[in-house]
C-alpha cells in the first residue's frame, strides 16, 4: 500500500517538478522583445530571420511584438511610460524626428563605435550619407540604424506613353514638361468623366508631400536650428503653387480625389492596369509587378525637378531599427539589429520569402487550372486558354523575390548578386533605379518634435488651396502660424513651473479620507440605535467597499488626473508644467481646428433623427406577426454587432468613386454621382449613410417598447374609428416617449464619441470635413503628444455631453409621458 501511495504522489510531483524545471530553464534564457516587424506579405521571411538567431544564439528568446507602423506612436508611447518598452524597435521613418527628439530613444554611438573593429559589423562607410545622416538627431547622436532605402521615383505606364504618342524612353524631367505630359495623357470620356489621370502628384499622406516639393527648389520647411518655421517662405508657395497647377490640368480635385481613393481601393493597382499614366512612388512598384504576374510595360525615372535643378529623392517609408532608452537589454538587441540588418540576416529573409512565394504561386496556379478544366468542359476553350496562360504566369514571376535596396552597400552587393530578377520589366527598372539612388542626392526628412504637425498642416494648405476655402499663400501663412505655435510651445515649455504633484495628490488623499470619514460618521447616527444596526451599517460600508476602491482607482483617480494635467504643459515624457488656463485659451480663442471638429461632431448630431426613425421604422415593420419574422430580426441586427473597424473597411469599399453604390447610382441614370469620402460635401453625408446602416441596433429597444404598450389601447381607438396613421401618432408615439427619451440622450452621447470611421475612412479629410472631435482628440493626444491640451479637450466634451444631457433632461417634462 506504501508503495502505491509513494506511486500517487511521485505521478502528482511530476508536473509541479517539469514547471519548476522549465521556469528555471526560462529564468536562464534572456527574452528580446521585437516589436514592428511587418506580419503580413514579408511574415515568412521575418519568422525565418527570427527562427536563425534564436539557432545562432540559444540563450535568447526572441518575443514578437505589435506592429506598431502608422501615422502614431501609441504602442510605443505607452510602453515607454509604462516601463515596459520592447528591446528592438522598427518602424518607418516618417516620425523619427519626433521620437528622436523627445529623449525616448538610446543613442546608438557606442555600439557603432565597438562595431568598427567587427568585419560583421554595421560601418558608417556602407551607407549613403544622406541616408545615415537621416538616423541622426538634432543633437548629433545616431538614433536608429537604416534597413533599407525606397527612394522616391517616377513610375510611368509606357503603354499609355505609346497610345497617346509620346515617347515611352523619354519620360518627363522638369514641371513644366511634367505639367504637359500631365495634360496630354488624362483621357476623358463622352460625359467628361476623368477615365484616365495624367500623373498622381501629392496623393494625401504619401511621401511626395509639400515638404519634398520644397525640398526639390532648394528649400527647408524649418529654420538651420529648427525653431522656426518657414512655410511662409517663397520655395513653399512655389510648390504648392506647382501641385495644385498640376491637379488642375488633370480634371481637377474631383478627378483628383477619385484617383486617390481608388488608388487606395483594395485589390486595385490603377498604374498598371493604365487607369493612372505617371505616380510618384517608391521602387516597391516593381515587386508589385512581381506579386501580380502583370505584363505592364513599367517605367521608372527621377522625379521632374523645377528648371535648373537636378533631381534629388528623399523617403519617409524606409524601415529604421530603434533602441527605446529603457531597453532591458540594449546589447542582445544591438546583435539582433546587427545580425537582421546585415548580410546574413537579410539573405535569410529573402530566401524564406523566396519560398513562401514559390509555394503560393503554385497554390494559385493549380486553382487557375482547374478554373481551365472546368472552362474546357463547359465547351469554353478560348477561357480555358486565357486562364493556362494565367497559371503559367503565376508559376513563372510570383514565385520570384523582389530583392529591393537595402541602405547597407554590403548587404545590397550580396543580394543583388544572389537574388538577380529574371522578369525582364523587373530586371530593366532594378538596374535604372540601382543607377539612379546613386546619382541622386538623398535629402531626408525634417527632424523636428512637431514634424507630424507639419505633415498634416502641409496637408491641409494643399487641400485649402484645392478647395478654394484659401488661396496658396494664405493657405501658407495659415499653416505657417499653427506650426510656429507649435514650435514656440515646445520649446517654451521650459518658462512654466514643475506641476506639484504632492500638494495635488496631498489635496486627492485629503478628499478621499474626509469622505470615508463622512460616511463611517452617518453609519452611526441617532437612526442607528442600537448596536445591531451600527454593525450592519458597518457591514454595508464593508461590503461595498471593493467596488467604491475601484471606482477611486480606476475611475474618479484618472479623470482627477486628466483634470490636473490640463492644466499643464504635458507631452508624457517630460515632467508636467502648470500652465494654468493657456489650454483651454487656446482652445476657445486661437484653435480654429477646435471649433471645426465641433461643428464637424454637431452635423452627425442634426442627423441622429433620421436614424432614430429608421431604427423605429424597421422595429415597427418587425413587430408584425408573419412567418420566419425570427430571422428577419436577426438579419436586421447584424450590421450592429459588426465590429466599426470592419464595417469601415466593408463601406470604404462600397463608396469608393468606382464602388457598388455609384455603380447602381449611373445605372439609374445618374452620371456623375458624388465621390462620397473624397469631397468635402459628401463626406459627412457618407458617414451618416454608414449609420443607418446599422440602424438595426437600436431596433431591439424600440421593439421593446412596441411591444409594452397594451393592446387595449389600439382595440378603443379602433372602435372610434381611428386609423393606423392616428393610432400611430396618438397612441404609439406617446408611449413611446421614454425610449425616445433613452435613445435621443445615449445618441447624442455616441455621436459625440465618434472616432473609428474618421480613423480609417478619411483620416479627417478631406479639407477636414470629417475631422471629428474626438479624432482631433485622439491626434492632439498620441500623434502631436499634446497630452495637456487633449486631456483639456476631454473635460470640454464632458461639460458639452452633461450640458446637453441636462437639457433635454429638462425638457423632457414637457413631451415624456410615463404609465
Amino acid at each position: 500500500m506504501s508503495i502505491v501511495r509513494g506511486g500517487i504522489c511521485i505521478i502528482f510531483l511530476l508536473p509541479f517538478c517539469a514547471l519548476h524545471v522549465a521556469a528555471a530553464e526560462r529564468e536562464e534564457t534572456t527574452e528580446l522583445h521585437v516589436w514592428g516587424l511587418n506580419m503580413g506579405y514579408p511574415r515568412a521571411g521575418w519568422l525565418a530571420v527570427v527562427a536563425e538567431f534564436e539557432r545562432r544564439r540559444p540563450e535568447i528568446d526572441v518575443i514578437l511584438g505589435p506592429a506598431d507602423r502608422g501615422s502614431d506612436l501609441q504602442k510605443l508611447l505607452c510602453g515607454v511610460v509604462g516601463n515596459a518598452p520592447p528591446d528592438v524597435f522598427k518602424r518607418e521613418a516618417n516620425l523619427f524626428g519626433d521620437i528622436a527628439s523627445r529623449g525616448i530613444l538610446m543613442p546608438l554611438d557606442d555600439f557603432i563605435e565597438a562595431d568598427r573593429s567587427r568585419e560583421d559589423g554595421l560601418h558608417e562607410n556602407d551607407y549613403k550619407p544622406g541616408v545615415w545622416e537621416s538616423c541622426r538627431g538634432s543633437d548629433g547622436h545616431m538614433y536608429a540604424v537604416p534597413e533599407a532605402t525606397n527612394a522616391l521615383f517616377l513610375a510611368y505606364n509606357k503603354d499609355v506613353f505609346r497610345e497617346a504618342g509620346l515617347d515611352p524612353e523619354r519620360p518627363p524631367r522638369d514641371w513644366q514638361e511634367w505639367q504637359d505630359y500631365a495634360r496630354r495623357l488624362t483621357l476623358r470620356d463622352e460625359n467628361g468623366r476623368v477615365r484616365r489621370i495624367g500623373t498622381m502628384i501629392h496623393a494625401p499622406y504619401m511621401e511626395d508631400d509639400l515638404v519634398f516639393y520644397i525640398a526639390q527648389l532648394g528649400g527647408n520647411v524649418l529654420s538651420a536650428d529648427g525653431r522656426t518655421c518657414l512655410l511662409d517662405g517663397p520655395e513653399a508657395l512655389d510648390a504648392l503653387t506647382f501641385i495644385v497647377e498640376t491637379i488642375q490640368v488633370t480634371g481637377g480635385r474631383r478627378a483628383f480625389d477619385d484617383f486617390a481613393k481608388w488608388q487606395e481601393g483594395l485589390g486595385t493597382w490603377p498604374l498598371g492596369q493604365g487607369h493612372v499614366a505617371m505616380s510618384v512612388t517608391g521602387h516597391s512598384v516593381l515587386g508589385e509587378i512581381l506579386r501580380r504576374g502583370s505584363e505592364a510595360d513599367i517605367g521608372m525615372a527621377p522625379v521632374p525637378a523645377p528648371t535648373g535643378r537636378k533631381p534629388i529623392t528623399t523617403s519617409a517609408r524606409h524601415g529604421l531599427y530603434l533602441i527605446p532608452t529603457r531597453a532591458r537589454h540594449p546589447d542582445e538587441a544591438w546583435d539582433f539589429i546587427r545580425f537582421a540588418a546585415g548580410p546574413e540576416g537579410q539573405i535569410v529573409f529573402l530566401e524564406a520569402l523566396a519560398e513562401d512565394r514559390a509555394q503560393m504561386a503554385e497554390r494559385a496556379a493549380k486553382q487557375l487550372e482547374q478554373q481551365a478544366r472546368l472552362a474546357e468542359a463547359r465547351g469554353d476553350p478560348s477561357r480555358a486558354g486565357k486562364l493556362r496562360d494565367k497559371a503559367q504566369a503565376r508559376r513563372q514571376w510570383q514565385g520570384e523575390t523582389y530583392p529591393g535596396f537595402r541602405a547597407n552597400a554590403k548587404t545590397q552587393r550580396l543580394l543583388q548578386q544572389k537574388f538577380i530578377p529574371r522578369h525582364p520589366v523587373v530586371s530593366a527598372n532594378y538596374k535604372r533605379c540601382a543607377e539612379l539612388i546613386q546619382e541622386m542626392a538623398f535629402v531626408p526628412i525634417p527632424r523636428s518634435p512637431v514634424y507630424a504637425v507639419i505633415r498634416d498642416e502641409c496637408q491641409r494648405a494643399v487641400d485649402r488651396a484645392l478647395y478654394g476655402e484659401m488661396s496658396p499663400k494664405e493657405a501658407l501663412l495659415d499653416a505657417d502660424r499653427r506650426v510656429q505655435e507649435q514650435l514656440d510651445a515646445y520649446f517654451g515649455r521650459e518658462r512654466f513651473p514643475l506641476f506639484p504633484w504632492r500638494y495635488a495628490w496631498s489635496t486627492a488623499v485629503a478628499i478621499a479620507g474626509a469622505a470615508c470619514l463622512f460616511f463611517w460618521w452617518r453609519s452611526r447616527e441617532e437612526r442607528a440605535r442600537t448596536s445591531l444596526q451600527r454593525y450592519e451599517n458597518r457591514m454595508g460600508l464593508l461590503f461595498i467597499s471593493p467596488w467604491v476602491i475601484g471606482f477611486v482607482v480606476f475611475i474618479a483617480g484618472p479623470m482627477l488626473f486628466s483634470l490636473a494635467i490640463s492644466f499643464c504643459n504635458y507631452d508624457v515624457i517630460h515632467p508636467a508644467r502648470f500652465a494654468g488656463l493657456e489650454n483651454y485659451a487656446f482652445m476657445l480663442f486661437n484653435d480654429p481646428l477646435f471649433w471645426k471638429s465641433l461643428w464637424n461632431t454637431a452635423f452627425m448630431v442634426l442627423a441622429l433623427p433620421l436614424g432614430m426613425s429608421v431604427s423605429l421604422l424597421i422595429a415597427v415593420l418587425l413587430n408584425t406577426k408573419v412567418r420566419g419574422m425570427r430571422v428577419y430580426r436577426t438579419l436586421f441586427y447584424l450590421p450592429a454587432v459588426t465590429p466599426a473597424i470592419a464595417a469601415a473597411v466593408l463601406w470604404y469599399g462600397l463608396l469608393n468613386p468606382d464602388g457598388l453604390l455609384n455603380v447602381g447610382l449611373r445605372r439609374i441614370g445618374i452620371d456623375n454621382p458624388p465621390s462620397w469620402l473624397g469631397d468635402a460635401r459628401w463626406s459627412k453625408p457618407a458617414i451618416v449613410i454608414m449609420g443607418i446602416w446599422g440602424a438595426g441596433g437600436g431596433m431591439i429597444l424600440w421593439l421593446a417598447g412596441l411591444q409594452g404598450i397594451p393592446k387595449q389601447l389600439y382595440e378603443a381607438a379602433s372602435i372610434d374609428g381611428a386609423g393606423r396613421l392616428r393610432q400611430f401618432r396618438s397612441i404609439t408615439l406617446p408611449m413611446l416617449t421614454p425610449y425616445v427619451f433613452f435613445a435621443l440622450v445615449t445618441g447624442v452621447i455616441g455621436v459625440f464619441q465618434i472616432f473609428a470611421q474618421a480613423l480609417v475612412l478619411t483620416r479627417g479629410g478631406p479639407a477636414d470635413s470629417t475631422l471629428f472631435y474626438v479624432y482631433y482628440l485622439f491626434n492632439n493626444a498620441f500623434r502631436y503628444f499634446k497630452m495637456g491640451y487633449a486631456s483639456a479637450m476631454a473635460w470640454i466634451l464632458f461639460l458639452i455631453v452633461l450640458i446637453a444631457t441636462l437639457i433635454q433632461w429638462r425638457l423632457s417634462r414637457q413631451w415624456v409621458h410615463y404609465e
